[in-house]
């Protein structure tokens, strides 16, 4: 116990950067499920959804805190990995909610996402390595 207290977690410089994209990804795939099944969501969807966004906005800027400085490149490739995860999937929800048949589409939206959590997770854990 000791030991902890000494030396505190301090996370990667991507830390914060992943788990918002994480959180995107799960927020917005939890819905795409039933979309692409043809249902509606289920209410407690949208109410863990919202729960695990609050709680992910309350621990970002804490661990942006302590985390050390990122490169400017790793820095831009978090900016263009979030705008991507926010953009993309909003583009393709009007067609695949208004067009029959066009449903994959937020499938497609989720799997942009997920690829950007990779590419960010995998700087950040590339970057970690070659910094410690």
């Amino acid at each position: 116990m000791s030991d902890t207290i000494k030396r505190p977690y301090v996370p990667a410089a991507g830390a914060p950067a992943v788990l918002m994209l994480a959180v995107i990804v799960l927020i917005t795939a939890a819905p795409a499920v039933f979309i692409l099944q043809g249902q509606t969501s289920p209410t407690w969807v949208l109410t863990v959804s919202f729960a695990v966004l609050l709680a992910a906005v309350l621990a970002v800027p804490r661990l942006n805190r302590r985390a050390p400085t990122a490169s400017r490149r790793h820095r831009t490739l978090v900016h263009i990995a979030l705008t991507v995860a926010i953009l993309v999937p909003l583009a393709l929800v009007y067609p695949a909610v208004a067009y029959p048949g066009w449903a994959w589409l937020i499938g497609v939206g989720v799997l942009t996402q997920v690829v950007a959590l990779l590419i960010v997770a995998i700087a950040t854990t590339v970057r970690g390595r070659s910094h410690t």
